[in-house]
Order: structure tokens, then C-alpha cells, then sequence
């Protein structure tokens, strides 16, 4: 029988996530012959856990929100361990990761997605010497992943974001930036840009169609063009019907691909998979992948 280790942080859920790690522990072990536990209230630290622990089990679990699957993904690639399976119960705001994986929220739920045992390869973007599972993003909205306050969001969840995405209508303008694939540039000022690996972004079901273990990443673009209105009225239409939605629209770009030169002429900063990224030049491109246990019928 296999070995897991349970990552989590005892901060999350004011606290209240301690009570349901023994039940959590239980249940595994009706599987795993071992199920070791390690808390930390730090997504660095969280990060160093899972790089320590990589070569040491079979599955790391780990009980949290999207940014700390982030830490716990960037720990497991920088061991170099091809082995290790990640095992996700979603307890942060969005889940993203989880929506597109078809991981419930619901806790048993979730743990029998674990315990059923199918994965995949959910593949991995870098950047320099950061690895980034599902999202790198700018312009409209962006800020609010990583300037909504923690408090606000265990309040208000979701909502939190939307009441900060609100005053970006105040502060309305578009992001000078080039992007380079193989050697074709866009030039342009985008009011939203999102390099994607994902289903799910911000808790919204947009890129329901790709693959997100074919090597391949999708870069959408919503170009200024002449009309703010119609660049706003483009991102609703996105976040509420999907990219589908709005692929024959003339201030769009969809495109797939496998590297990714950005060159960001503003001091804007980006969004990480909810982080907080500042760069004026990056290159994201597909770097392996990690298995990850889902609910999906594929």
C-alpha cells in the first residue's frame, strides 16, 4: 500500500480546517498504509513542506485554496519528483483548479476523488523560476485576485472580488503589451490578457473546451481598440458565456500555444495564479506536468 502526507494550513477557515484533519487522516488510511500530517501558515514554507516530502511519499494532499495548490505545485516541480500524485479537498474562494479538475467542494466528496484514484497529467507552465498551474493574467479585474483582503473574502467569498472589481471601472484603461509566438508578435493595449491552463478563472466556468494536459496553453486577448464600452461589454460576455462566446469578435485573439515571450510596457502588475507578479519582460512556456487525482469522465 501506498504512503500519503496531508499538507494544510491551520490558519484557513479561521482555524476550523484542525477539526477535520483527523477525519480526513481516517479516511485515507482506508487506502494509503500511511498518512502522515504537516501544517504551515506560510505559502513559502507550505512550498519547502511539499519540495522536502516529494521523494518520500506516493500522494501529497493538500487541504487549501488555489494559491496553496500554487505553492505546493512549485515544491513538487522544484524536487524534480516524476512519481508523486497531488490529491486537492478545495477550502479556498474560487477553487479554480478544482473546478476544472471536477473535484466537489464537498469534503467527502472530494476525498473519494482520491480515494477512486484516477489522474492525470495536469501540465505546468514556468516562468524564470516560478511555476505557474493555471493562470497568469492582466488588466481588467486582475488586481482584485490579489488586493481583496482576506478578511473580506472569508466574509463574502466570491463576492469580495466583485466588490473590489468595482472601483477598476474608475480606473478604467488598457495595458500596452507585446506577445511574442514563434517570432509572430501581437502589438497592442489590452484591457484583459489571460495565459491559460485552466477551465476556471475567478470561479467563472470560461475555457470549458481545452485540454489542460496537451501541452499547450490558450492566450486570450481583448484588444481597447477605439470603444472602452465595447472592450468592458466584451469581458462580461466572456466571464458569463465563456471564450466560445466571443471568438468571431473583432477585438479578440485566442491563440494556442506552447511558449509565450510577454513584454509589459506599463508598471502594471499581473496576477499569478492570484499573486501578485510584476515583470516587464517574461517568458511562460509548458514545463512538464504534475499528476493530480480528478472527477472528470474522460
Amino acid at each position: 500500500m501506498q504512503r500519503a502526507i496531508v499538507l494544510y494550513n491551520p490558519n484557513s477557515r479561521k482555524g476550523k480546517i484542525k477539526k477535520i484533519i483527523p477525519y480526513i487522516c481516517k479516511r485515507l488510511l482506508t487506502k494509503f498504509k500511511v498518512c502522515d500530517v504537516q501544517m504551515s501558515k506560510s505559502g513559502k514554507n507550505m512550498e519547502n513542506l511539499a519540495y522536502q516530502n516529494a521523494f518520500k511519499y506516493d500522494v501529497i494532499v493538500v487541504v487549501g485554496g488555489d494559491g496553496t495548490i500554487h505553492n505546493v505545485v512549485n515544491g513538487i516541480k522544484r524536487s524534480t519528483c516524476k512519481t508523486i500524485k497531488l490529491g486537492i479537498l478545495p477550502y479556498g474562494t474560487c477553487n479554480d483548479v478544482c473546478h476544472t479538475l471536477h473535484i466537489p467542494k464537498k469534503l467527502d466528496k472530494a476525498i473519494d476523488v482520491i480515494l477512486r484514484g484516477s489522474s492525470l497529467d495536469y501540465d505546468i507552465m514556468k516562468s524564470d523560476n516560478e511555476y505557474i498551474v493555471y493562470t497568469l493574467s492582466g488588466g481588467m479585474f486582475v488586481k482584485s485576485s490579489f488586493e481583496t483582503k482576506s478578511k473580506l473574502k472569508k466574509i463574502f467569498g466570491r463576492v469580495a472580488y466583485f466588490f473590489n472589481g468595482i472601483f477598476e471601472l474608475f480606473r478604467l484603461r488598457a495595458l500596452p503589451l507585446t506577445f511574442d509566438i514563434d517570432g509572430t508578435k501581437y502589438n497592442g493595449k489590452y484591457l484583459l490578457a489571460l495565459l491559460l491552463n485552466t477551465h476556471s478563472t475567478a470561479g467563472f466556468y470560461i475555457n470549458g473546451k481545452s485540454s489542460v494536459s496537451d501541452g499547450k496553453m490558450e492566450l486570450l486577448l481583448i484588444e481597447r481598440k477605439k470603444s472602452y464600452l465595447k472592450g468592458l461589454f466584451t469581458i462580461f460576455v466572456t466571464f458569463l458565456f465563456g471564450i466560445s462566446a466571443i471568438k468571431k469578435y473583432k477585438n479578440v485573439h485566442i491563440l494556442s500555444c506552447k511558449a509565450v515571450t510577454i513584454e509589459n510596457h506599463s508598471q502594471e502588475a499581473f496576477s499569478a495564479d492570484g499573486e501578485k507578479c510584476e515583470f516587464l519582460k517574461k517568458t511562460v512556456a509548458i514545463d512538464g506536468y504534475v499528476p493530480i487525482f480528478h472527477g472528470m469522465n474522460i
